[in-house]
């Protein structure tokens, strides 16, 4: 059986809560961001700290790799508290700024950023004011930022999470209205297609694309998972994989597997990372965080894909966010390999049991020679009275 092992642990990866992980396209890099503002960037096979960059965002809220568009360059983005969005390039093998655009205008006050999707053309932003579309522009060697007349406001409420179903439809989710919207992006401009209401808070999102389930964190006792109707794309509540909650219940992230039905998400409560199945609904296994922490509220998930021959086992890395003492970061490898704990308890028991059957050895041939002596002794008993 298949399960996750600790492979390191770093206890003081940031000084604050940790908002965002993301694993690099080959695995070998993991770039974490943090309520500290800063965004540090680890190996993975041998965990080192590489680059911490400081991103003058408040808090980084999300990161997102840009997908690879130019052989030689490698782009991710970050998210900020400030809300604003920034485009960092890799450049003789450190991170740098490329630009920096605000999702939000004067005299409007600042507002966090709460989630982030990217495909090669589009960058599709959520806040606490509405949902922004930006166009991403490839010129040259370099990449840039523009906005497009394309606003859904949301009458106060705050656009909670955004997921791609494909590469042409968009699912947004809203906190306060517990509402879902499906949106086309087949034309020149997004266009909703449907609203659908669910029964419970929605905390976060995440879709499997290998089940096609829509995974919801719903602030109550765990995960829902729903099915899309494909004629109208209607979520239909099939199960909740519960989950024991705390009395203060912040939004996890979840993630999920390309290629099966392996879920992941952190908790509330004992720092627990829960391994599970979309489909069954049934726990595959039980992480935990350590080091006294109480809350992991992002995780991610990395896969080998085909032709990746320096990693070939999936990893997971799981981040804490527990007040402001400090938060750890863990990085679990899946493995094959067996516990060495039975091993070692079978044999102990062997060798409990061969003690025990030399006892018994023993016992008997002493035993039968104290029997031998007696007759010896009996017997030379008996030629004396003879003579």
């Amino acid at each position: 059986m298949t399960r996750f092992r600790l492979h390191s642990r770093d206890s003081l990866a940031h000084s604050r809560p940790i908002n965002s992980l993301l694993f690099s396209h080959d695995g070998s890099q993991l770039l974490s961001g943090s309520d500290d503002g800063t965004i540090k960037i680890w190996t993975t096979a041998r965990w080192k700290l590489v680059q911490s960059i400081n991103s003058y965002q408040g808090g980084v809220v999300i990161l997102r790799w840009v997908p690879d568009q130019l052989p030689l360059c490698s782009y991710f983005i970050s998210g900020g508290s400030d809300g604003t969005v920034k485009l960092w390039r890799l450049a003789a093998g450190q991170y740098v700024e490329a630009s920096a655009v605000s999702t939000v205008s004067p005299p409007t006050p600042p507002t966090a950023i709460e989630d982030m999707v990217v495909t090669n053309t589009r960058l599709v932003v959520t806040n606490g004011t509405g949902v922004i579309f930006f166009m991403i522009n490839v010129q040259d060697d370099a990449l840039d930022f523009a906005s497009e007349e394309a606003w859904v406001p949301v009458q106060g409420e705050k656009a909670r999470s955004v997921v791609f179903l494909d590469g042409q439809m968009l699912l947004i989710s809203f906190f306060d209205s517990r509402q879902v919207e499906i949106w086309s992006l087949a034309q020149s401009q997004p266009l909703q297609l449907h609203c659908h209401r669910l029964n419970t808070d929605i905390g976060n999102m995440t879709w499997s694309a290998a089940t096609n389930r829509l995974l919801v964190w719903n602030m109550h006792d765990g995960v829902d998972i729903y099915k899309l109707s494909l004629l109208k794309r209607r979520p239909i509540l099939e199960s909740t994989f519960e989950i024991e909650m705390g009395q203060l219940i912040y939004p996890t992230q979840m993630a999920c597997s390309t290629r099966d039905a392996l879920a992941v998400c952190g908790s509330n409560l004992g720092g627990k990372i829960y391994v599970w199945d979309i489909m069954s609904g049934k726990r595959r296994q039980r992480l935990t965080q350590g080091g006294g922490v109480q809350k992991v509220q992002t995780v991610e998930l990395w896969e080998p894909r085909a032709g990746d021959h320096k990693f070939k086992r999936v990893i997971l890395a799981s981040g804490s966010s527990d007040g402001n003492t400090g938060a750890s970061i863990c990085l679990w490898v899946l493995s094959d390999r067996q516990s060495r704990a039975p091993i070692i308890l079978a044999v102990l028991f062997c060798c409990v049991l061969g003690c025990i059957g030399w006892a018994l050895r023993h016992h008997v041939l002493r035993q039968v020679l104290e029997e031998f002596y007696q007759s010896m002794m009996s017997d030379q008993e008996s030629t004396r009275d003879d003579l």
